[in-house]
């Protein structure tokens, strides 16, 4: 949907039931990832100083961009849902500023929105101060790490 509407000459209806918006971030949350996107050699699976490093540098310079790029599909994707309907967004970062900001600043400029609780699943840390959303952590969930946060 959100592909859909940044190729689109004028705004779009609210048009969708579901709208997921699982963007570009950091990747903290997902070393495999991390390593293959920094072309790490076959077989690293350990934080090393060299990998931090490299890992800061990047996300320092992309870090204000990505930001923006969340900030705009967030609230492209809330604009396409229909009364009712309901909006995912998440990550594979642990960055606050990706994660719980992104949804705090949707909060203030679409005062209609407001965040669904997520139903029971696997082991889930609320972030301080934004009940509903979660962050899923790769030891105890089985998963990569992940945000997440359900908005209607």
């Amino acid at each position: 949907a959100v592909a859909m509407a940044r190729h689109a000459a004028g705004p779009l209806p609210a048009f969708f039931d579901r709208v997921l918006v699982d963007t570009q971030c950091t990747h903290e949350g997902s070393l495999r990832h991390v390593l293959r996107h920094l072309d790490a050699p076959a077989g690293a699976a350990v934080w090393s100083p060299e990998l931090l490093d490299a890992l800061f540098a990047r996300w320092t310079a992309e870090v204000e961009a990505i930001e923006a790029m969340q900030r705009g599909l967030i609230r492209r994707g809330f604009q396409l849902l229909r009364p009712g309907g309901r909006l995912v967004y998440s990550t594979c970062s642990f960055a606050r500023r990706q994660n719980e900001d992104v949804v705090r600043w949707l909060l203030a400029v679409e005062p209609e929105a407001r965040i669904v609780p997520l139903p029971p699943g696997p082991p889930m840390r609320e972030p301080p101060g934004l009940a509903g959303a979660a962050y899923l952590d790769p030891l105890t969930s089985a998963t990569s790490g992940l945000f997440v946060a359900a908005l209607e």
